[in-house]
């Protein structure tokens, strides 16, 4: 076969690359639904990567942890013995149906503009083209998670860059993924109202995960993750910051349009009633995110000390109009499924 693209698309949650290129895979996937708006409610930060980092909680499993995922974590000295040219492997895993999320050095691969030094980072190769010498890869491209080609040196020169190290899960490791065709999994409308009272209340969701790690402190969960937020604009404001990471703003953004998609499958599938003024509540949180969001961005090409005085308030606000709508949304559920929590 001579070319080979696997299906993608643009994914709805592209924060982070672990959920960027899961959902770039399900996300036209009906039955991937339930999995998907009965979770991505919790986010937090874990204490250890920069403050202002918010993240939906446990993404990092998702490239082998989703049940409409297939995945197999192959170490890449396994990979170097058993195959001896990376390229034909690659090719060998798309032939198969498989993604394939390695850590590459964006350094080497062109579609990354104004790279000037080594950059590992989480790319997915989804496709091949034996008489153009390249592959079909995914990631933030320019900030924004993208389509795009590379060719096969370039691929390999960016793989083979990265040095092995058995301590860190991805230099050490690469993911295959394919889509699991049939797997049992039902909304779960229990988990959804336990993980909206503990965002609400900024509860540790980490001890229900005691199995696969402790307990992450002094990490921060939920709502009072803002508070990381409107530190890092009061600490700009002083220390006249030339940029902020736009990230955490981003999935304010995408994880406020997760919960009015959530809230309409409520609706739709019999969960709770119709409540206009909750849906009207919800859109007002994603424009004032939007704008909360764009506002960065403006702010890291003007480098206006008014663009950050105005988010402060906009914060405040989405706070206060997120935790009277949520309360309204638990309270609801509650009501119509008789869930006592």
């Amino acid at each position: 076969m001579n070319k080979l693209i696997l299906p993608v698309n643009q994914p709805y949650i592209a924060v982070m690359p672990e959920h960027a290129h899961v959902f770039a895979i399900l996300g036209d996937y009906e039955a991937f639904k339930p999995w998907c708006l009965s979770n991505f409610i919790q986010v937090f930060n874990n204490g250890l990567e920069a403050k202002s980092l918010i993240r939906f909680y446990d993404d990092h499993r998702l490239l082998t942890f989703c049940p409409w995922i297939q995945g197999q974590l192959l170490n890449k000295l396994s990979v170097e013995y058993w195959h001896s040219h990376i390229i034909h492997f690659l090719k060998d895993c798309i032939d198969q149906g498989y993604y394939v999320v390695a850590l590459l050095d964006s350094l080497f691969i062109k579609s990354f503009k104004g790279i000037t030094g080594n950059r590992p980072h989480l790319t997915m190769i989804y496709g091949y083209d034996l008489m153009e010498k390249t592959f079909y890869i995914a990631d933030f491209f320019e900030h924004k998670y993208e389509f795009s080609h590379a060719t096969f040196e370039e691929i390999e020169q960016a793989y083979t860059s990265i040095e092995y190290d058995q301590k860190s899960h991805y230099t050490a490791n690469i993911i295959l993924m394919t889509k699991r065709q049939a797997s049992n999994y039902s909304f779960d409308i229990q988990n959804v109202t336990t993980l909206l009272m503990d965002y609400l209340d900024s509860k540790n969701t980490s001890r229900f995960f005691s199995m696969y790690s402790n307990n992450l402190n002094p990490a921060k969960f939920g709502v009072s993750t803002y508070n990381n937020l409107l530190s890092l604009i009061d600490t700009s404001i002083d220390s006249n910051y030339s940029y902020i990471d736009r990230r955490p703003f981003q999935l304010l953004s995408e994880h406020k349009h997760l919960m009015q998609i959530r809230t309409n499958y409520l609706i739709e599938n019999g969960y709770m009633d119709r409540n206009d003024k909750l849906s009207e509540e919800l859109s007002l949180i994603i424009n004032e995110c939007l704008i909360i969001r764009n506002l960065i961005l403006k702010y890291n090409m003007t480098k206006s000390q008014k663009i950050l005085e105005s988010i402060k308030p906009r914060i405040m606000n989405v706070i206060q109009t997120e935790k009277y709508a949520l309360e309204q949304l638990i309270d609801q559920i509650k009501r119509n499924n008789y869930i006592d929590v």
